[in-house]
């Protein structure tokens, strides 16, 4: 796999851990021969979330066709379209947002004249209606997916 697919794997992977289901993406990764029977009953025994994982970093080791293979395996499900947008639409180039930096001009700062300075990244927020009960928030590259309760 080239690195800008793996950066696109590892920005999303928060989302990826939390929402796939891994039993329905296994099968198609085992037919078009990215993973074995093996390494799949291997990572079966793990949680759900834990399966994940397994699956992306065994991923990251695979050739350059795993990244489109595992894209497939999810368009395939019909309801993670919205992980596959957020992987190909993923800005590589963008560094991950930094917390806040807080600089201080002078150790006492009181009556001589000098000031706190903060710098804080520019965020840029960007919400999506997802078909049925997803809702997908992307903040500069990370992306979130909220599952929406319905009304009563």
């Amino acid at each position: 796999m080239d690195e800008t697919d793996k950066m696109r794997l590892r920005k999303n992977r928060k989302v990826l851990v939390e929402n796939i289901t891994p039993k329905e993406i296994l099968d198609h990764l085992i037919q078009e021969g990215i993973f074995t029977p093996e390494i799949c009953d291997e990572i079966s025994r793990d949680t759900r979330q834990d399966q994940v994982r397994k699956i992306l970093n065994e991923l990251e080791k695979k050739g350059s066709n795993a990244f489109g293979a595992f894209c497939d395996s999810l368009r395939e499900t019909r309801h993670y379209g919205y992980l596959v947008d957020a992987l190909e639409n993923t800005n590589i180039d963008e560094p991950d947002m930094a917390p806040p930096k807080h600089e201080e001009n002078s150790a006492s700062g009181e009556g001589d004249g000098t000031s706190k300075t903060h710098t804080t990244p520019t965020i840029q927020r960007m919400e999506y209606n997802i078909i049925g009960d997803k809702n997908l928030t992307m903040i500069g590259s990370n992306v979130t997916v909220h599952n929406q309760k319905p009304e009563n």
